[in-house]
């Protein structure tokens, strides 16, 4: 199951999953919600709500890499 090929906002994978890799926690609620599987969209082990947890590291370099494309502008 692919979710979308945007950005991840909210990095969040299965705590059972045996990968480190993340995917967007808005897009896979969604989807679910739409058509309720409840599997890992990068390994398809069954991963319900209550397993789900939030990657600090992806998400503190996440925000990390978005503070460094901000632009402030003097007039």
């Amino acid at each position: 199951m692919k979710l979308s090929r945007t950005r991840i906002v909210l990095p969040a994978r299965c705590k059972k999953c045996p990968h480190l890799q993340c995917f967007d926690l808005y897009n896979y609620l969604q989807m679910n919600e739409k058509r309720p599987t409840w599997r890992c969209p990068v390994c398809s082990d069954w991963a319900p709500y209550k397993l789900l947890i939030i990657d600090a590291n992806a998400w503190k370099n996440l925000t990390r890499a978005f503070l460094a494309h901000i632009v402030v502008k003097f007039d």
